[in-house]
């Protein structure tokens, strides 16, 4: 979903899910790959907006996901890969 969405609505999204959050409570994200994760995929991630009209996820390949939920008192976890997909795990300050 997140590679659908603009990125000032990638912000609005984490956000809202930081607010309804319980102290302790956890974000966790599936979606592709980003630049980087996997250099064998980068150039085929650069490639996918154009190929795949998808406009917005030239920025989400690049998005630093750790630094929003930062800003919205969400704390990275940890990131796993899964072929084409990366599982991101976020907690909720506080418990």
């Amino acid at each position: 979903m997140f590679p659908e969405l603009p990125p000032e609505v990638r912000r609005i999204a984490f956000r809202e899910v930081s607010r309804v959050r319980k102290p302790g409570g956890r974000l966790v994200l599936v979606d592709s790959l980003q630049v980087g994760d996997d250099p064998e995929y980068d150039g085929l991630l650069e490639l996918f907006p154009q190929g795949f009209h998808e406009p917005y996820s030239t920025t989400y390949i690049t998005e630093d996901f750790r630094a929003i939920a930062n800003d919205c008192g969400l704390v990275h976890a940890r990131d796993s890969k899964a072929f084409l997909s990366k599982v991101m795990v976020f907690d909720k300050l506080g418990a």
